[in-house]
């Protein structure tokens, strides 16, 4: 994925046989000026960004590395609660998600160790409509979730979740992980987030674990970026 200079991400692809020679002339975290390149409509079965266009690289794509410039560290796109749902037909667009952690289990495993077995770990997010949103994460991303430091972190902690899938799982509106998921933590310079934090620092937590708050939260469609860095993602 690239985010090009109005913050605004795009799918690549490109064939197999050019993944090593094209992966050797661009990295992470890297911003390039890049020309001799193709658009093309995104199909549907690889369509995991809201943008109708995919860019196409080949061997005649060139990259010319450029000094950092203002370019976001991370971005999002967040789908606010009551949007969620016009995602699922489409159940390829992934979302971006931001809310209070409300409960964090442990990781738990399922399956047979004799056939196949998962991980899987549960988050519940909570916005400042006191909506409650199950966030699954499955495997390494189960695994991998920094449990230790959110123990050490001060309470609230605000928690802001990449492409994730919607779906509806028993009548109730899920977030699914995905092998694109990220998680971070109090992600800075963020107006939403800092809204979240504000409105958590004056007011508490009712006895069922829901947000004690008034303030109509609206989350655009709009991307939203922090910080600096950043082109390859």
């Amino acid at each position: 994925m690239l985010i090009d200079e109005m913050h605004y991400p795009m799918l690549v692809n490109m064939r197999y046989t050019d993944k090593d020679f094209l992966g050797n002339l661009m990295h992470l975290n890297q911003i390039y000026m890049i020309a001799n390149f193709s658009c093309n409509a995104t199909a549907r079965w690889e369509k995991v960004l809201p943008g109708p266009t995919t860019l196409s690289f080949d061997r005649n794509t060139t990259f010319e590395h450029l000094p950092q410039a203002d370019f976001p560290e991370h971005y999002f796109q967040f789908v606010a609660y009551n949007q969620l749902r016009t995602r699922i037909p489409n159940t390829n667009v992934l979302a971006d998600f931001i809310g209070c952690i409300d409960r964090l289990e442990d990781p738990v495993v399922m399956g047979d160790v004799n056939r196949n077995q998962l991980v899987r770990r549960t988050i519940d997010l909570t916005n400042l409509n006191g909506n409650t949103l199950q966030v699954t994460l499955w495997n390494e991303l189960a695994t991998a979730f920094d449990a230790e430091t959110y123990d050490t972190m001060e309470k609230p902690v605000i928690l802001a979740v990449s492409s994730c899938r919607p779906k509806v799982f028993r009548g109730e509106l899920q977030l699914n992980g995905t092998q694109a998921t990220h998680c971070y933590f109090n992600p800075p310079h963020i107006v939403i987030s800092t809204r979240l934090f504000q409105n958590l620092s004056t007011r508490s937590l009712s006895n069922q674990n829901t947000f004690n708050v008034q303030t109509q939260e609206n989350i655009s469609g709009t991307p939203t970026t922090c910080d600096q860095q950043a082109k390859i993602k």
